[in-house]
């Protein structure tokens, strides 16, 4: 009995999915306003790059008492985004594939060619982009209800209702990828981590130019849901099974280990270069500038005590 209700409430989701991209598909039918509902739907700098500066703003633009309580609710809003991507990627990976609806010729409807990209190899269920943009929406609304209000409904203007249109996803996938979001970032705002912890990202945000380089190369990859990682990994695993044995492997084995050799000379001649104190825009960039790095065992009980007082008091908004 329960395995026919739950047989009968998908088949109903599946007839509600079926009957919103035929609404869709018979509103949008001007060639122009496709191709740019696809140009919409493939730009990562509009889906992926737009939200996270909004949150390098609201970094740079935290002061006083508010600074470290917001950069804390910033820090664990990156974390629950990636949470959120690898919580609905093992979802799609757990349960049976579903098919793209612009890959299922069962449907019966014409769909204009979605973006470029390996969506066949993927499971449908659940959009890991709607958990993405809404993991990074709702955890602003501690700090900036207004601002999440709005990152919430760019997020499913420009990157989850171009989706459901091209045919990337049906509507359901992308309403469970909302409620992963929201329900990781909740989780995550809740999550106690250790004071040591925030206070030692903290400081070295405020006397390391180092911090700023991961941070980009951080949001980077988030903004692409690490597009170049899983590039990477698949390149990665084609050639090592392509290879016919481990001596085809020693020239990629050595391209590699000079290419890491490259970067690594690169950000070696880059730290010796800069100062190690360079007080960028933190609440312990004075300290860090008089007393040099790493700071004083009392800046760091200082900062520590901020960060308790700030969870024992609400963020202001």
């Amino acid at each position: 009995m329960p395995a026919d209700l739950v047989d009968n409430l998908l088949r109903f989701a599946h007839q509600v999915d079926v009957s919103i991209l035929r609404d869709l598909n018979a509103a949008f039918t001007n060639n122009v306003l496709q191709e740019f509902i696809v140009w919409v739907c493939g730009s990562k700098l509009l889906r992926g790059a737009v939200p996270l500066a909004c949150y390098w703003f609201l970094w740079f633009g935290s002061k006083g008492d508010a600074l470290q309580s917001q950069r804390t609710v910033l820090i664990k809003g990156l974390f629950a985004s990636l949470a959120a991507i690898i919580v609905a990627r093992s979802i799609a990976f757990s349960l049976p594939v579903r098919i793209r609806p612009f890959a299922d010729p069962n449907l019966g409807i014409h769909l204009f060619s979605p973006p470029d990209g390996d969506f066949e190899d993927w499971s449908a269920f659940p959009s890991d982009t709607a958990a993405f943009e809404f993991a990074l929406a709702w955890s602003l609304m501690r700090i900036s209800p207004v601002c999440s209000v709005w990152l919430a409904a760019y997020g499913l203007v420009v990157a989850c209702l171009p989706r459901i249109i091209t045919g990337i996803h049906f509507p359901s996938d992308i309403l469970v990828g909302m409620l992963i979001g929201m329900v990781t970032s909740a989780l995550m705002q809740r999550l106690r981590l250790p004071t040591r912890l925030l206070s030692g990202v903290l400081q070295w945000e405020g006397g390391q130019p180092v911090f700023y380089a991961m941070a980009f190369m951080f949001t980077c990859e988030l903004a692409q849901l690490f597009e170049n990682v899983r590039l990477a990994r698949k390149s990665f695993v084609h050639m090592w099974r392509t290879a016919g044995t481990l001596t085809e492997l020693i020239p990629v084995l050595g391209a590699g280990a000079l290419l890491a050799a490259l970067i690594a000379t690169g950000a070696l001649l880059f730290w010796r270069s800069t100062p190690k104190s360079s007080g960028m825009g933190s609440a312990t960039s004075a300290d860090a500038a008089s007393s040099g790095w790493p700071l004083s065992r009392a800046s760091r009980a200082s900062l520590r005590s901020g960060l308790l007082h700030s969870r024992e008091s609400p963020p202001s908004r």
